[in-house]
């Protein structure tokens, strides 16, 4: 049972929690307050109904000696006297040096002279105050108090409304404040489930950004949230290109491949040398992706460009059309190599070729039966520049901004089957080498990509 309690109080939601510490503490300080304000108070009025007592009995004493100094009563002495009667004082007996009474008053029987009405003496008590007059003694007071001075009505009557007033005052200030803490955990929880919302929303990937929290605490987790789902779908989309481009990367090579068995299992070519050669080349860049799987998927920046060395352009680009050649035989499109000059370069061959690889066999797929795929190397200057013109169907003017985006398919192109990475990745990998690469076509007619190191 006490276990079950303490597992349900554990469940309380935040605005119930709030707002029953709230109550408790706002009751403790309204009790505290309330003890201490009453106290100070009636020790405060208590201090006052003394001093007033004080002053009344001085004023009593200074009239008793006028009377008794008067050489006859004034007749209307007992009733000056009875203004000083009141729910504590309840009577005064003057008498003179031989104790004869010669007035006496109460809030009982009212004035007389001559003697002194009999009073319940349990429930009262007497001072007895000597007067004087000129230093001599003239007779004597004699004070009867209802109990004593803290069992006035009137102090009684004043600490009763005190308290009504301090736990009237304390109810309401209580009710105020639940109302105010009920609104303020209110907005509170309703800034805190919206924050729980979006991160369960971010667990489920379904994130939808709402109207952000006014309370910086709560807006800085919210921004945070926001921030991570922002970060976890780009790594998501990010991942999924990587493996899209080592899905694309890894095509080419088996493509190649199997267009060589096949065509040597279909006697159409002998297995000489080169194309053995050809094909290990192809192995050996296949095998290059898959070891390197985990860095490319992981790595921002999977590209290896600290493996730079000089190598011969022209031997190498050589390579990758003699690798192509059969393929580009099949749809009777000629692939040849335009050597101005012997070039040697320092960077990184692997790099380079793969961007080379997927230009070329971006025209070979949009390049018609009959074309021809143009490949040139030459030095300009400082610079090395590789272009690669093919005569295929072209790129729309609209959309040459945009074919070196992921996934990018032009309208003409829509009946081809691609994945439109393959200039996605050639321009990574070539900006990846601090090249940049140029992009001329017109429709229906071809078009020319220039690779400039």
């Amino acid at each position: 049972m006490v276990q079950a309690i303490f597992l349900e109080a554990i469940r309380m939601t935040i605005r119930k929690q709030l707002i029953i510490t709230i109550v408790v503490l706002l009751f403790l300080s309204i009790v505290i307050n309330s003890v201490i304000s009453s106290s100070y108070i009636n020790n405060y009025f208590r201090g006052y109904i003394e001093g007033e007592y004080e002053k009344k009995v001085v004023n009593i004493q200074s009239y008793a000696v006028e009377i008794i100094t008067d050489d006859a009563v004034h007749p209307f002495a007992a009733m000056e006297l009875e203004n000083y009667l009141d729910d504590f004082i309840v009577q005064i007996v003057i008498s003179d040096i031989n104790g004869e009474i010669i007035i006496a008053t109460d809030t009982y029987f009212g004035s007389h002279r001559g003697g002194m009405m009999m009073m319940n003496r349990d429930q009262t008590t007497e001072e007895h105050i000597t007067l004087s007059e000129g230093g001599k003694q003239v007779g004597m007071l004699m004070v009867v108090r209802n109990g004593t001075i803290y069992d006035s009505l009137t102090l009684l009557q004043f600490i009763k409304a005190l308290r009504i007033g301090t736990i009237g005052s304390g109810i309401v200030v209580l009710i105020l404040a639940i109302i105010m803490t009920i609104m303020l955990s209110k907005k509170l929880t309703k800034d805190l489930k919206a924050t729980a919302i979006l991160a369960r929303d971010l667990s489920l990937d379904q994130v939808k950004i709402g109207e952000k929290s006014k309370i910086i605490e709560i807006n800085t987790i919210q921004i945070a949230l926001q921030d991570l789902s922002k970060r976890l779908r780009m790594q998501k989309v990010y991942r999924k290109e990587k493996i899209d481009e080592i899905a694309h990367e890894t095509r080419t090579p088996l493509t190649i491949l199997r267009t060589h068995l096949e065509a040597v299992n279909d006697g159409i070519v002998d297995l000489d040398q080169t194309r053995i050669n050809s094909c290990l080349d192809q192995i050996s860049q296949l095998e290059d992706t898959l070891t390197h799987i985990e860095d490319i998927i992981e790595s921002e920046n999977n590209q290896k460009t600290n493996e730079i060395k000089t190598f011969d352009l022209s031997v190498s680009i050589n390579k990758v059309i003699n690798s192509l050649q059969l393929q580009f035989e099949t749809k009777q499109i000629k692939l040849y190599f335009e050597e101005k000059e012997h070039l040697k370069i320092t960077s990184n061959e692997s790099i380079l070729l793969k961007a080379i690889y997927s230009i070329i066999t971006n025209a070979y797929k949009y390049t018609p039966n009959r074309g021809e795929v143009i490949v040139k190397a030459f030095r300009d200057n400082q610079q090395v520049i590789i272009e690669i013109v093919d005569t295929g169907i072209g790129i729309k003017e609209n959309e040459i901004n945009s074919i070196f985006d992921p996934y990018f398919r032009g309208e003409n192109a829509k009946d081809i089957s691609g994945d439109g990475l393959g200039l996605y990745i050639a321009k990574q990998n070539i900006e990846a080498l601090a090249g940049t690469i140029i992009v001329e076509s017109v429709e229906n007619r071809g078009t020319s990509f220039k690779i400039i190191l």
